[in-house]
């Protein structure tokens, strides 16, 4: 008898599903067991499990252990994802809609699609560029073949211009 068939006994089986619930997993404790049967499957040694005074038993401590951690690792793999329910959702979408603020992030946005209108076309290509395709300022000289530097200070000069336009809008707004 191989190792599989030793480990999958009538008695045995529903003898780990036990154990499996036992130690904590529930209604998983069936899928538990099937996953034990694959560790089993993949042991280099098999003989080391059978047990030396009954070698149509395994030694029940190796299964325990397999077990064990195969819980371990379904319970640590649950408590990283959260289940939220849909009605909890839609609770969440009709009572936290804040006006207010999205209001307010829609004129920000505004201010700085203005300020970029008011850029020149080579300062806009640059900003462009450098926010939309994520490209280092590095990258950028290289694949366009202007200088570093002169990079760096049209988009330190694009920036502050946005700034300058969004600060001003605030003080606008809090008037």
């Amino acid at each position: 008898m191989n190792l599989l068939e030793i480990a999958y006994t009538t008695e045995r089986h529903s003898d780990w599903i036990v154990m499996a619930q036992n130690l904590g997993a529930g209604h998983y404790a069936e899928d538990i067991v099937q996953e034990m049967y694959i560790k089993l499957s993949e042991i280099k040694n098999p003989e080391r499990l059978i047990d030396k005074n009954n070698p149509n038993q395994l030694v029940g401590f190796y299964v325990y252990t397999i077990i064990r951690s195969l819980i371990v690792d379904l319970q640590r793999i649950q408590k990283r994802t959260k289940i939220i329910s849909i009605e909890h959702i839609k609770e969440l979408e009709a009572s936290e809609v804040d006006f207010e603020f999205e209001a307010e992030f829609a004129k920000k946005l505004e201010v700085i699609e203005q300020s970029k209108a008011d850029m020149g076309w080579y300062d806009l290509k640059l900003f462009e560029l450098y926010h939309n395709e994520g490209l280092s300022i590095r990258k950028l000289s290289k694949e366009t073949r202007i200088s570093a530097s002169s990079i760096f200070n049209t988009l330190t000069n694009a920036k502050s211009k946005i700034n300058e336009a969004y600060n001003e809008a605030k003080k606008e707004s809090t008037k």
